[in-house]
């Protein structure tokens, strides 16, 4: 079972923010338990790399986030992607098929050799990636 992390060395403004985002997935999205720990633990580590208001992140703060080494696959990089693209969609109050302008998170890639990079074409071509921005 996942257990959701201690909000340790996040700022009280980045703790209220995800808190605030967690109780909306919960109360109008019906999120289940295990996915709405997953949300936490991927904003408070995006929130504990950073050290900086999650409203103000910028492209190359995520690009440094992905190019952690303990992002060390791909499906963790998607999985975080997709989480963060919710989260700053939920923040922004975008509307369904609205990416954030900020950045393109989906051409962030782990710092991984063994990766396969795609296009953006390519990416946008999967049944995952379609799936995903279509429930969105």
């Amino acid at each position: 079972m996942t257990r959701p992390p201690q909000f340790k060395d996040v700022d009280d403004e980045n703790k209220e923010l995800i808190l605030e985002y967690i109780n909306f997935g919960k109360n109008n999205l019906n999120k289940a338990k295990q996915t709405t720990n997953g949300d936490t633990t991927t904003l408070v580590t995006l929130a504990r790399f950073i050290k900086k208001p999650l409203k103000d992140v910028t492209e190359q703060d995520l690009q440094e986030f992905f190019s952690k080494e303990n992002i060390l696959n791909r499906l963790t990089a998607d999985l975080y992607a997709v989480r963060i693209v919710n989260f700053y969609k939920w923040l922004f109050k975008l509307k369904k098929g609205k990416d954030p302008q900020l950045w393109n998170v989906m051409n962030i890639k782990p710092n991984n050799k063994k990766t396969k990079v795609r296009t953006p074409t390519q990416k946008k071509n999967t049944l995952f990636y379609q799936k995903t921005m279509k429930n969105l």
